[in-house]
């Protein structure tokens, strides 16, 4: 149980565990209905995807990217 939340929440990649809120445990039925609410985010590994939705997109790579960004590169310098 943790007093600083607000809502019950799981938290972990690897050991996922639920952190429980005084509020979720007033009642046997309510402490029930969290856990399985919680455990269902653990069975569809929701912090796997929310650590996935945080990275920064792919880019794009496309020819004329790759023509424009060769065009703006600096040329070579060839010393004799």
């Amino acid at each position: 149980m943790e007093e600083g939340l607000i809502s019950p929440c799981l938290f972990g990649l690897f050991r996922p565990a639920i952190y429980l809120t005084p509020a979720a445990l007033e009642t046997e039925e309510r402490t029930r209905h969290v856990i399985a609410h919680e455990s269902t985010h653990a069975r569809h590994l929701d912090p796997l995807w929310a650590l996935l939705f945080l990275l920064p997109p792919p880019v794009k790579v496309t020819a004329q990217t790759t023509i424009a960004s060769t065009a703006r590169a600096p040329r070579a310098v060839h010393r004799v």
